[in-house]
């Protein structure tokens, strides 16, 4: 995976509830968003993702998600087995490894498959 293009589609993807979700009158769009970001884990994990590239670390406090984000040179491309059937922690997956906060390992592939997964479904497509 393209780390400018994994960068481009979460920071990308971490903007969609903003997006969606534009300020009101009363400020009614903001709680919303900051509720849903409370309530998605996939959010918060964009969220992280995102801001960590984009600031080289997610330092403020809402960023919990994440332990650490890898490029990993591998002997298989997740294009040639699927990263579902085998973990990256088991089978050495060439491209961006996420480590999240349960000390699950999960590629970069998947995360963003689940969180264009998710925004098709939010947005009705």
């Amino acid at each position: 995976m393209d780390m400018y293009a994994a960068f481009d589609f979460f920071v990308t993807a971490e903007h969609l509830i903003d997006w969606t979700m534009p300020d009101a009158v009363g400020n009614k769009q903001r709680v919303a968003r900051q509720a849903l970001r409370e309530q998605e884990r996939l959010l918060q994990i964009t969220s992280h993702i995102a801001n960590g590239a984009k600031h080289f670390r997610a330092t403020e406090q809402r960023h919990k998600s994440v332990a650490d984000v890898n490029a990993v040179e591998g002997a298989s491309s997740p294009n040639a087995f699927s990263t579902k059937a085998f973990s990256p922690a088991a089978f050495s997956f060439s491209g961006i490894h996420v480590e999240l906060d349960d000390g699950t390992l999960r590629h970069a592939y998947d995360l963003a498959e689940d969180v264009l997964t998710y925004w098709r479904r939010r947005l009705g497509l």
